[in-house]
């Protein structure tokens, strides 16, 4: 088999990968977590902790660092992919 279409292979997996673990968040009601900072900027509603963006007194939303394009139900916040419509829960 050809490289290309091993490699494109991978990638697939990798995003449905992302996206399962993404859904499976929203089944167990996660809470927000800290989680390394990446860059400059922690994402909206999180604050930084020493070398870690902490989710701020009110925050509902979950974030992840950003691979690629953010998952569906997630929008970017500098190098985080966060939650949307979290705030309503």
């Amino acid at each position: 088999m050809p490289r290309g279409p091993r490699k494109s292979l991978g990638l697939h997996a990798a995003l449905a990968a992302r996206t399962a673990l993404a859904e499976s968040y929203k089944l167990y009601d996660a809470k927000p977590l800290a989680m390394p900072k990446i860059g400059a900027a922690c994402p909206t509603g999180y604050q930084t902790s020493g070398g870690y963006c902490v989710p701020g007194p009110v925050t509902k939303c979950r974030a992840m660092p950003k691979v690629g394009a953010c998952p569906v139900g997630y929008t970017t916040s500098f190098d985080y992919c966060v939650e949307t419509g979290c705030q309503s829960r």
